[in-house]
């Protein structure tokens, strides 16, 4: 929640600060692709960064916050097991896994940048999804053994 929400001086500040950033580390940015997604973070930060310099978080009421951090544990732990199973995958099945759920691309720019055929895509596809099953099954079970 924040403080004065529709400020257009503090929005004017965080877009100028994230233009500034960017400009000055373009040179860092590996994939042109993928700019929009790296500017949108510049400017997340910078909003954060903005919100704290001046203030304007409001805590959470306590019962809320318990609930949330109970919420993101929960989240923590599923993502540790994904990023586990994910981890035991060939390399091949990661990257199809990671380009079309976490950076949202359709199976043919993955076949264009994997330089494979789409039909292959769609294979390493199925065949992650379903080692991902068994995997996480077999660590959600380990998990309830040691509880």
């Amino acid at each position: 929640m924040f403080k004065n929400r529709g400020n257009k001086q503090d929005a004017l500040d965080a877009i100028q600060e994230t233009s500034c950033k960017a400009f000055l580390s373009i040179g860092q940015l590996r994939n042109p692709e993928y700019f929009s997604t790296w500017l949108f973070r510049i400017l997340i930060r910078e909003c954060y960064q903005l919100l704290k310099d001046r203030k304007q978080i409001i805590p959470y009421e306590e019962n809320e916050l318990s609930i949330r951090l109970e919420s993101k544990q929960d989240k923590e732990i599923e993502s540790f097991h994904l990023s586990e199973a994910l981890s035991k995958l060939k390399a091949s099945y990661q990257t199809s896994i990671i380009l079309f759920y976490y950076r949202d691309l359709s199976i043919q720019d993955i076949a264009e940048i994997m330089e494979k055929p789409v039909d292959t895509i769609k294979t390493y596809l199925r065949r992650a999804k379903k080692k991902l099953r068994i995997e996480l099954e077999r660590s959600y079970k380990l998990h309830e053994k040691t509880i």
